[in-house]
């Protein structure tokens, strides 16, 4: 990302959002950065190397949501986020109120597609999260909404049952 804005420039504005007073680290720390964390960091490691002058404004366009809406659209559409990532966010705005089409409105998807990341977000054990990441494995969307229905007696994701049924699946494979 660093060489592509050194080549291209920034494509894309910073999203923030002021710091209230009370809240305030320093008294220079007065936005939080919600939406483009990956190109701040960029530009810092540009800086470092000297072909970004300290001097120069890092253009942040400024927000009144307090940057939630912001961060999480940013968020839905980068390609290296998974899907229970995506889902566990998605469950934070659907717990505030907000209803799985007006969620996929603002975040530009179907209400079928926020009702599944939904679903993979709350159901999927994180023993089975760490379970897929520790083996590297690439699953379908459609096979973490199956494993996600996958519940111990007492309605809790079931890690066992989840590993269970993605290493029988890799067998018959």
């Amino acid at each position: 990302l660093a060489a592509s804005i050194l080549r291209y420039g920034r494509l894309e504005n910073l999203g923030g959002v002021e710091i209230p007073d009370d809240e305030r680290q320093t008294a220079m720390a007065w936005i939080e950065i919600k939406a483009g964390s990956r190109r701040r960091e960029a530009i810092r490691t540009l800086r470092e190397k000297g072909h970004w002058p300290f001097d120069r404004p890092i253009p942040v366009v400024m927000r009144d949501s307090r940057g939630f809406w912001e961060n999480l659209v940013e968020n839905v559409v980068r390609l290296d986020i998974e899907p229970w990532e995506i889902g566990r966010r998605l469950s934070e705005a659907s717990g505030s109120g907000s209803t799985h089409q007006e969620i996929g409105m603002r975040v530009g998807r179907t209400t079928g597609w926020v009702t599944r990341h939904v679903q993979i977000g709350r159901g999927v054990s994180p023993v089975t999260i760490e379970f897929i990441k520790k083996n590297r494995l690439r699953l379908s969307l459609g096979e973490l909404h199956r494993l996600s229905f996958l519940r111990d007696r007492y309605g809790d994701a079931d890690g066992e049952a989840q590993i269970g049924a993605i290493v029988k699946r890799r067998r018959r494979r």
